[in-house]
């Protein structure tokens, strides 16, 4: 395992603002519900979205390469290791999966502000259930990867 201090200092970095940029939106999505009415709450995650789509997906994106190339060529890696590299990948199809089920929330929370369709009232009902399952997915993949790459690291 190559332990080069720009590459550790890249994935110290990269996952602290992956992880810092989780529970943050945790917190925000939390706080506005009760402060927000739901038109201001949808143009305020519309633009958070943007913002931290890119800086969060480039501090995924980062913090993968910079975990991959610590961890050396794949013959050297243990159990842990590739748990940690398959649990990333599905973490990469996750978190694509909720961006774009945010994408379609956005426009259903915009219709739904309209109009009061039973239909598209229940599709939103059932959109935020899968938005809980994802962002929990993503959350419990990403603790998972955070707990193996530390026992990787440390071995």
């Amino acid at each position: 395992m190559s332990k080069s201090a720009p590459l550790i200092a890249i994935e110290l970095l990269s996952s602290g603002i992956w992880v810092g940029g989780l529970v943050c939106l945790a917190v925000v999505a939390r706080s506005t519900k009760s402060v927000l009415e739901p038109a201001a709450r949808v143009a305020l995650f519309r633009s958070i979205g943007r913002a931290y789509g890119l800086v969060g997906g480039t501090a995924l994106i980062a913090s993968t390469g910079a975990g991959l190339a610590i961890a050396g060529a794949p013959r050297f890696w243990s159990g842990t290791t590739v748990a940690a590299v398959v649990l990333a990948g599905v973490l990469l199809v996750i978190t694509g999966a909720g961006v774009g089920q945010a994408r379609l929330m956005s426009r259903l929370r915009d219709q739904a502000l309209t109009g009061e369709e039973a239909a598209l009232v229940r599709r939103v009902r059932s959109g935020t259930l899968a938005a809980g399952a994802l962002r929990s997915g993503i959350a419990l993949t990403t603790l998972c990867i955070v707990v193996l790459a530390s026992i990787s690291v440390s071995r």
